[in-house]
């Protein structure tokens, strides 16, 4: 007799993305919340989950936070309609950008023209 097992992280989306506002980056954009944990797979059957976290990413610039386990179920349950910006802990350093106002490409902090569309951007 022989069993097939396996320990893997599993990563899945939780409900619908929060409602739109402005990001940091200056554009508009809502968080998807994602619940990351690792799990114990018996014969292709996840058994027991263990170093759950919660995250979440923008939808205009991508960026990841993490988000407190308590904040997480509130949202999850229906006892908050959005996640708190305040509450968001960036995963990492980003580097500081700004938005060509006239195609909308991302730029460093320091240049004066696009790169894109060459539009001086003060």
């Amino acid at each position: 007799m022989f069993f097939i097992f396996g320990i893997a992280p599993r990563t899945k989306a939780i409900g619908d993305r929060t409602p739109v506002e402005v990001h940091e980056c200056g554009a508009f954009g809502g968080y998807q919340l994602y619940e990351q944990k690792t799990s114990l797979s018996l014969f292709f059957i996840p058994v027991f989950s263990w170093n759950r976290k919660y995250m979440a990413e923008s939808s205009c610039c991508h960026r990841w936070y993490e988000v407190e386990e308590d904040i997480a179920k509130d949202y999850i349950h229906g006892r908050i309609s959005k996640i708190p910006k305040d509450t968001l802990k960036p995963m990492m350093e980003y580097p500081q950008e700004k938005i060509c106002p006239k195609c909308g490409h991302y730029m460093d902090i320091d240049d004066a023209f696009c790169s894109k569309c060459g539009t001086k951007v003060d």
